[in-house]
């Protein structure tokens, strides 16, 4: 089951900037197992476990873990019965970068993490098919024979349409830094989700999934002025603003470095 699509190369001068034959992205219920939908004091989002050194950390959106401290407790909305776990440490990204990472007391999975989210920090390619998961507008679809009847991540997909320098909305500092813009139409709700890609693996001949950027925000279109317009919602651009992965590695490091005595 593969769709493949021959991307143009655009030229300028010698250089070229390469796309992809870009594949359906195959996700599993073993890998959306690793996507929760979670309430903080800010209100409720996505979140996302992502294995490194061998351990899990909770991945999310600052704008929804900013006001998360060590000992609070984060609410956990997609199994059966909430589940609270103490935040034992958290790491937030820089005023700039909308990403914050969580170290979790007391595992509380309750599902085989055989298919651990793996970072995956290389560049992605002009054109590559991208999906990206989470609970958006409060829905939380079911489906017993593979979520065990929690609720069950939505799914989107595009393609990664480029990469800007920008300042995260709402930060103090204007300072910019490297953004993801995804062609894929964002909902309140995913954020803090995680982004898949897939990459091939030349030793196994198989095609295998990571995460690749966290979803941040929908990118607003701008006012242009004349008439006032009936819309309470701000227009959608349909372009899906999400941080590099790597932000989050970042991140985590920081937090290993802090453990150690």
């Amino acid at each position: 089951m593969i769709r493949a699509v021959l991307g143009p190369f655009y030229c300028k001068g010698k250089e070229s900037i390469p796309t992809r034959l870009f594949l359906m992205v195959p996700l599993t219920s073993a890998i959306l197992n690793h996507v929760i939908k979670i309430e903080t004091a800010k209100g409720k989002g996505t979140a996302f476990f992502m294995r490194y050194e061998r351990q899990n950390f909770l991945v999310t959106a600052k704008h929804l873990a900013c006001a998360t401290q060590p000992g609070d407790n984060i609410l956990c909305l997609t199994f059966e019965n909430d589940v609270y776990s103490e935040a034992v440490d958290i790491e937030h990204g820089t005023d700039e970068t909308d990403i914050s990472v969580i170290k979790l007391g007391n595992p509380f999975y309750p599902w085989e993490m055989s298919s651990p989210i793996v970072p995956e920090t290389g560049q992605l390619l002009l054109g590559q098919e991208v999906v990206i998961a989470g609970f958006p507008l409060g829905l939380e679809p079911r489906h017993e024979t593979l979520f065990g009847n929690k609720p069950m991540p939505l799914i989107k997909g595009g393609i990664f349409s480029g990469m800007l320098e920008r300042s995260f909305e709402g930060a103090a500092s204007r300072t910019k830094h490297p953004q993801y813009f995804l062609d894929v139409h964002n909902n309140k709700g995913f954020s803090g989700g995680p982004v898949f890609a897939t990459s091939k693996n030349r030793n196994t001949r198989t095609t295998d999934v990571h995460v690749v950027a966290m979803v941040s925000e929908y990118f607003y279109d701008r006012p242009l002025g004349g008439e006032a317009t009936t819309s309470n919602l701000k227009p959608n651009s349909g372009f899906t603003v999400a941080i590099p992965i790597g932000k989050a590695v970042e991140a985590v490091k920081t937090l290993l470095t802090k453990s150690c005595p």
